[in-house]
């Protein structure tokens, strides 16, 4: 090899080295997200630092704030029971917003910050801040509704068609759609929920908070040098610690959740581990007093085989999933959609 052609590669071998350096988050992000393959299991966190900064550096703004939704005010447990197909199909009739059933506006904590958090951030005792968050359940901080939706790529397809629902009722209403694809609650070095809720709720004031993930979590979870086998009794003992962080916040700040359920799920792992998530969303939501969203009966019983179809007594087989196995068809996403829509009017089960 002449000098020439040396200092050509070492040039390549340079750069090549510079841009595995720069890029190595993402880098894993891909291999989490189609093989779930974790390179810090192997490398140091410091190794992951210079791409992980980049990225913040580079990453535009992705939550989008719209417009309106919905803002419940007595909070009861429940879970939502089963609606006609027939009656999904069909847009929402529209409906106005309901009074606040004589309740007085109660005002909102300053800059935006749920009552209960900004009496926690005081220093208030915790009994206190726990009575204040109670209160919040009989009282509007904010007399437009604000809601918050968080979730993987399920809820990139549901969100927007509820925003588009809601938005001509609540003119003055604020939605905030933060949902992410290839996310979930177990890899959460690259993407933490629990934090991102509590920064976007404290930051919009929100009042509702929609959850729907799960099909990017039935893997390992690595917390330190921890390793939390999936499936196992200390997985699920870990998982439904994490859904517990985002309860335990809206809580606290007197914020309403409604946590959507899985449906059937083809391939069998990501089938297995919908039903241990779904048991644990229905448990800690419930226990929480919240409300838990099933779509089982819409789109298919995680104990039965998976189809794309569903059979309707009219049209006969409807397509409701893509064939990916996880995802919906527009059909599937109305379903949904129509589901939450119709929920999030019902201020009074919230």
């Amino acid at each position: 090899m002449t000098i020439h052609a040396r200092g050509i590669y070492l040039i390549i071998l340079v750069a090549v080295l510079a841009n595995s350096v720069l890029w190595l988050d993402s880098f894993e992000r891909y291999l989490n997200g189609r093989y779930h393959i974790y390179l810090s299991e192997y490398l140091p966190d410091a190794a992951f630092t210079p791409s992980r900064v980049l990225r913040e550096l580079m990453a535009p703004d992705d939550y989008l704030v719209l417009r309106p939704s919905v803002t419940p005010i007595v909070r009861t447990t429940m879970v939502v029971p089963p609606v006609a197909i027939a009656a999904i199909e069909q847009p929402l009739a529209a409906s106005s917003p309901l009074p606040a059933s004589g309740v007085a506006n109660a005002p909102a904590a300053e800059s935006g910050v749920p009552q209960a958090v900004a009496l926690k951030e005081e220093g208030r005792p915790a009994a206190e801040v726990e009575g204040q968050a109670g209160k919040a359940e009989t009282a509007l901080l904010d007399p437009d509704p604000k809601v918050l939706f968080a979730g993987d790529s399920m809820m990139q397809g549901v969100a927007p068609m509820v925003i588009s629902r809601l938005r001509k009722d609540y003119p003055k209403g604020v939605f905030v759609d933060v949902s992410k694809p290839s996310t979930g609650l177990v890899a959460r070095r690259y993407f933490d929920w629990p934090t991102r809720i509590r920064e976007e709720s404290i930051k919009h004031g929100i009042h509702v908070i929609v959850m729907f993930l799960g099909p990017n979590d039935p893997w390992d979870i690595y917390e330190g040098n921890k390793r939390y086998t999936f499936p196992s009794d200390r997985w699920e003992a870990k998982y439904r610690s994490r859904v517990d962080e985002v309860l335990d916040f809206a809580q606290l700040s007197g914020i309403r959740v409604i946590w959507i359920g899985l449906p059937v799920m083809r391939e069998e792992r990501i089938k297995q581990g919908a039903k241990i998530e779904n048991r644990i969303f229905q448990d800690e939501v419930q226990k929480y007093k919240f409300i838990y969203l099933p779509t089982e009966d819409l789109l298919g019983s995680l104990n039965d085989p998976y189809t794309k179809y569903i059979e309707d007594p009219k049209k006969g087989k409807l397509a409701v999933r893509l064939d990916d196995g996880v995802h919906f068809t527009m059909l599937g996403l109305r379903m949904i959609s129509s589901r939450v829509d119709e929920l999030l009017r019902k201020r009074e089960n919230l």
